[in-house]
């Protein structure tokens, strides 16, 4: 079935430098782990290219030339397709040619996990985020996988310090599974368990505006890197100081200007929308970006309808936790109507959904 998978690819024109770069684009519930992983390997392969420009002789970026020109391949597969589709089964190809030519000289047996790890990226990809440190689990296939690409993979769903809940079991636990494998246990204090069920309700999008404050202190200006949030993939450009942008991908866009997002809060509620060039969006623009007001609305509804996606998504993970039948010595008298009774939840891996 895989051989019958395509993805529309668009050019965008982005930052001052006019880097002119093909981009793959998501339809529906597409696999974001494959295309934020080729969209932002491009677009760091940019950055790399203009470095090593401007400053030949600097190793500051550590940026093996071969690297670069291995990229290349990907560039040129892409621009074969500009305006039309690529074939999952010719993009995975590709990224394995990528793997052999990074890690030519290295033990085979961790290239050879690595290119059957690659399906992974279309198929979905599970990751498990450290919420206390941020990063992710030792061993997460997920950055492993993105690493192996020379690509910083990150979220900003963290436990915030300032918050008086349960600091020693934050630090206990620490990652997403952990915490869930301390939910099913129902030897474990149930205040705690209420208090951790509450936390991961109150920030279901997966960020935090502590998360975004690490992640401002952690990611260097000019810098790409792949972002986890609302069990989604994408790439994100730190343009400036607290400057965070997101690449839109979003097929129904395909012919528009509009090429990133900017991230300014944990609700959204406050972003706005950017050319390649990062100048704002809006329908009075000079540039026209959109061609009327119905335009920059159908940006904003696609926004609404991914985050309403995303609140139903993580609703039914919480739903199919519950059992149907609890044990015996966990059963509870019958509560009053509206209440919403507690059962032993049933383990969910994060990762990009595909339907």
């Amino acid at each position: 079935m895989s051989q019958h998978i395509s993805f529309p690819v668009k050019r965008i024109c982005w930052s001052q430098y006019e880097h002119e770069t093909p981009i793959l684009l998501q339809e529906a519930n597409g696999p974001c782990p494959l295309i934020a992983l080729v969209n932002t390997l491009l677009l760091q392969n940019d950055v790399h290219k203009l470095e090593a420009e401007l400053n030949p002789k600097s190793n500051s970026n550590n940026v093996d030339s071969k690297h670069i020109e291995s990229v290349a391949k990907v560039r040129s597969l892409l621009n074969r397709n500009l305006d039309s589709r690529v074939a999952l089964s010719e993009v995975l190809a590709c990224l394995g040619d990528v793997l052999l030519d990074i890690y030519r000289d290295d033990d085979s047996s961790v290239v050879n996990k690595l290119l059957e790890s690659l399906p992974l990226l279309h198929t979905g990809l599970s990751v498990d985020p450290n919420l206390y440190e941020g990063g992710f689990a030792q061993g997460d296939l997920g950055q492993q996988m993105f690493e192996a690409f020379g690509l910083v993979f990150v979220h900003g769903w963290l436990w915030d310090p300032s918050e008086n809940v349960h600091e020693e079991h934050f630090r206990k636990l620490a990652t997403f599974d952990r915490i869930q494998d301390f939910l099913l246990n129902p030897k474990e204090d149930p205040v705690v368990k209420a208090d951790l069920h509450q936390w991961l309700d109150r920030h279901s999008t997966q960020l935090t505006a502590h998360g975004l404050k690490v992640l401002d202190a952690r990611l260097e200006a000019g810098s790409l890197a792949v972002f986890f949030r609302n069990n989604h993939f994408s790439t994100i450009y730190k343009a400036h100081e607290h400057d965070f942008y997101s690449l839109i991908t979003d097929s129904s866009l395909a012919s528009n200007k509009c090429v990133w997002q900017s991230i300014i809060s944990v609700s959204g509620k406050d972003d706005l929308f950017f050319t390649g060039d990062f100048v704002p969006l809006s329908e009075n623009s000079e540039s026209g970006p959109f061609e009327s007001h119905e335009d920059l609305e159908l940006v904003r509804q696609l926004q609404e309808e991914e985050d309403a996606a995303m609140a139903q998504r993580m609703q039914k993970r919480y739903d199919d936790r519950q059992p149907k039948t609890l044990p015996k010595e966990l059963e509870k008298p019958k509560e009053k109507k509206g209440k919403r009774s507690e059962g032993v939840p049933k383990k969910g891996k994060l990762s990009c959904v595909i339907t």
